[in-house]
């Protein structure tokens, strides 16, 4: 079975380059372009790991990391 990571990134370029690296490892990637999709789409797909960009508008990676804590799952 194939790990899971997803990336949270506000820029579509930098996602798909880190996506398309890990895929290359056999990783399997879920994308989202800012924190509220990635909070998310975590709970709907329980990523293995998640890869997240600090500086986004909006919610940002700090913000993003304090509402997956307060996640159950």
């Amino acid at each position: 079975m194939k790990k899971k990571v997803l990336v949270i990134d506000d820029t579509l370029e930098i996602r798909e380059i880190i996506s398309e690296s890990l895929a290359l490892y056999g990783f399997e990637t879920v994308g989202a372009g800012d924190g509220l999709s990635g909070v998310q789409i975590a709970q709907a797909e329980h990523p293995d790991l998640i890869i997240c960009d600090v500086n986004m508008p909006g919610v940002d990676g700090y913000a993003t990391l304090t509402a997956m804590r307060r996640m159950e799952a």
